[in-house]
C-alpha cells in the first residue's frame, strides 16, 4: 500500500513543497526601502526641549501688558504653534530647522531690553523682562550650534534626496 494507484488520480504533492513560484524576487528588492539619514544629533534632542520649555514658559509668565484672557488666548495659540514647529523640528524637517533659525535670530531682539530706557519697558514685568533676555541667550546659543556641519546634515536629509518626505 505503500505505492500511489493511478486510478486514484494524480498523485498528490510531496508535503513539503508547493506550487512552483512564478518568478523569484530577491530579498533586498522586496524589503520596504528605508533613506539613509544622518543619526539625530544630541544637541537636536537638548534644543527640543528647551524649546518646549520656552514654549510653555509663556504659559506661566505673564508679560503686564494685556489681561488674564488675552494673555491665555495668545500663549495658547503660542504653545500650539510653537510645539507644532518643535516636533518637526526634533523630526528632521528642513522647513522647521529655517523656522527655529528665524525665531532664534528674532529673539535676539529680547536684548534689546537690557539696552533700552526704562521708560520704555516700565510696563513689562520682571520676570517678562527675564524671561525675553533668557530667550536671547538660548537663540544666540541655538544660531551658534545649528550652524555646525553634523546638525546640518541632520536636517538636509540622505544625500542626493529631493524627496519632500525624506527631508
Amino acid at each position: 500500500m505503500s505505492e500511489w494507484d493511478p486510478k486514484w488520480g494524480p498523485p498528490p504533492p510531496p508535503p513539503d513543497e508547493g506550487p512552483a513560484p512564478r518568478f523569484h524576487v530577491p530579498q533586498e528588492l522586496d524589503a520596504p526601502r528605508q533613506p539613509t539619514r544622518a543619526k539625530r544629533p544630541a544637541l537636536v534632542d537638548a534644543f527640543a526641549l528647551g524649546m518646549a520649555a520656552s514654549a510653555l514658559s509663556g504659559l506661566f509668565v505673564s508679560p503686564g501688558t494685556v489681561g488674564g484672557s488675552a494673555h491665555l488666548y495668545g500663549a495658547g495659540c503660542g504653545l500650539v504653534l510653537g510645539l507644532g514647529v518643535t516636533w518637526f523640528f526634533w523630526m528632521g524637517r528642513s522647513w522647521a530647522y529655517w523656522l527655529v533659525v528665524l525665531g532664534s535670530v528674532l529673539s535676539l531682539s529680547g536684548f534689546a531690553v537690557w539696552l533700552a530706557p526704562v521708560e520704555l519697558t516700565f510696563r513689562l514685568s520682571p520676570t517678562w523682562k527675564t524671561k525675553m533676555v533668557a530667550d536671547a541667550c538660548f537663540g544666540a546659543v541655538m544660531l551658534i550650534v545649528l550652524s555646525r556641519g553634523s546638525v546640518r546634515a541632520f536636517f538636509r536629509g540622505p544625500p542626493g534626496s529631493r524627496d519632500p518626505r525624506t527631508r
